[in-house]
C-alpha cells in the first residue's frame, strides 16, 4: 500500500470516529445502548471474563466516599 492510500484511509477513518464522537456527545443513551451493545457480542462468545466500565463517582458513591 502506498503512503497516500493509507493517508486516505487514515482521514477516513478519522472522520467517522468524528461523526460517532458528535453523535454520543448529541445523545448521551447511545453510550449506554453501546455498553449494551457490546455486552451482547461478549455473551455470545465463549469468554468467561467481562470487564463493564463504571464511572468513578459512581463507584465512589457505592463505597460510601465523598470528594
Amino acid at each position: 500500500m502506498g503512503k497516500t492510500f493509507r493517508s486516505l484511509v487514515f482521514f477516513a477513518i478519522l472522520r467517522v470516529v468524528l461523526l460517532i464522537t458528535l453523535l454520543i456527545s448529541q445523545n448521551p443513551q447511545a453510550l449506554q445502548l453501546r455498553y449494551l451493545q457490546t455486552l451482547n457480542d461478549i455473551s455470545n462468545e465463549n469468554s468467561t471474563t467481562i470487564v463493564f466500565p463504571l464511572p468513578m463517582d459512581l463507584i465512589q458513591a457505592l463505597m460510601g466516599k465523598k470528594e
